[in-house]
Protein backbone atom coordinates (compact mmCIF):
# COMPACT_ATOMS: atom_id res chain seq x y z
CA UNK A 1 0.00 0.00 0.00
CA UNK A 2 1.16 3.23 -1.03
CA UNK A 3 0.06 6.17 1.26
CA UNK A 4 0.57 9.96 0.57
CA UNK A 5 -1.44 13.06 0.34
CA UNK A 6 0.78 14.20 -2.90
CA UNK A 7 -0.75 12.83 -5.96
CA UNK A 8 2.47 13.32 -7.68
CA UNK A 9 4.16 11.73 -5.38
CA UNK A 10 1.68 8.56 -5.40
CA UNK A 11 1.86 8.62 -9.68
CA UNK A 12 5.86 8.72 -9.61
CA UNK A 13 6.04 5.87 -6.89
CA UNK A 14 3.19 4.02 -7.89
CA UNK A 15 4.59 4.21 -11.24
CA UNK A 16 7.59 2.14 -10.09
CA UNK A 17 5.92 0.08 -8.37
CA UNK A 18 3.87 -0.94 -11.35
CA UNK A 19 7.11 -1.25 -13.68
CA UNK A 20 8.14 -3.72 -11.36
CA UNK A 21 5.10 -5.92 -11.46
CA UNK A 22 3.50 -4.74 -8.14
CA UNK A 23 0.41 -4.63 -7.51
CA UNK A 24 -0.36 -0.93 -5.86
CA UNK A 25 -3.11 0.18 -3.65
CA UNK A 26 -3.11 3.96 -3.23
CA UNK A 27 -4.57 5.49 -0.15
CA UNK A 28 -4.45 9.83 0.05
CA UNK A 29 -3.51 10.22 3.73
CA UNK A 30 -3.85 8.26 6.95
CA UNK A 31 -7.31 7.44 7.45
CA UNK A 32 -7.97 6.09 3.97
CA UNK A 33 -4.96 4.02 4.70
CA UNK A 34 -6.76 2.54 7.79
CA UNK A 35 -10.04 2.21 6.35
CA UNK A 36 -8.35 0.43 3.41
CA UNK A 37 -6.51 -2.03 5.66
CA UNK A 38 -9.16 -3.41 7.71
CA UNK A 39 -10.95 -4.77 4.32
CA UNK A 40 -7.43 -5.39 2.79
CA UNK A 41 -4.18 -6.88 3.72
CA UNK A 42 -0.80 -5.28 2.43
CA UNK A 43 2.40 -6.86 2.44
CA UNK A 44 4.51 -3.59 2.34
CA UNK A 45 3.28 0.43 3.54
CA UNK A 46 4.94 2.98 1.95
CA UNK A 47 3.87 5.45 3.83
CA UNK A 48 4.68 9.63 4.06
CA UNK A 49 6.37 10.70 6.76
CA UNK A 50 4.36 14.40 6.96
CA UNK A 51 0.53 13.57 6.67
CA UNK A 52 -2.12 15.60 8.46
CA UNK A 53 -4.61 14.13 10.80
CA UNK A 54 -3.58 10.45 10.66
CA UNK A 55 -0.11 10.57 10.85
CA UNK A 56 2.23 7.82 9.21
CA UNK A 57 3.52 6.39 13.02
CA UNK A 58 0.03 6.49 13.61
CA UNK A 59 -0.88 4.08 10.38
CA UNK A 60 1.66 2.19 11.06
CA UNK A 61 0.86 1.52 14.53
CA UNK A 62 -2.31 0.10 14.46
CA UNK A 63 -1.38 -1.58 11.03
CA UNK A 64 1.44 -3.30 13.44
CA UNK A 65 -1.38 -4.28 15.97
CA UNK A 66 -3.12 -5.70 13.66
CA UNK A 67 -0.72 -7.12 11.75
CA UNK A 68 0.65 -9.14 15.85
CA UNK A 69 -2.51 -11.52 15.43
CA UNK A 70 -0.68 -13.19 12.22
CA UNK A 71 1.79 -15.64 12.77
CA UNK A 72 4.55 -13.75 10.74
CA UNK A 73 3.04 -10.02 12.20
CA UNK A 74 6.25 -7.86 13.32
CA UNK A 75 6.91 -4.45 13.26
CA UNK A 76 10.56 -2.68 14.63
CA UNK A 77 11.79 0.72 14.38
CA UNK A 78 15.01 1.19 12.57
CA UNK A 79 17.50 3.07 14.37
CA UNK A 80 16.70 5.61 16.80
CA UNK A 81 14.95 8.11 14.37
CA UNK A 82 11.37 7.53 15.26
CA UNK A 83 10.74 8.51 11.53
CA UNK A 84 12.00 5.62 10.30
CA UNK A 85 10.37 2.33 10.15
CA UNK A 86 10.57 -0.97 8.63
CA UNK A 87 7.39 -2.84 9.01
CA UNK A 88 7.60 -6.81 8.14
CA UNK A 89 4.48 -9.29 7.74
Amino acid sequence: MLVDDSAVARHKVGAILCSLKCEVIEAKDGTEALSTLEKETSDLLILDINMPCVTSLDVLTQACSAASGHAHGRCRPEGRNESHFLACR
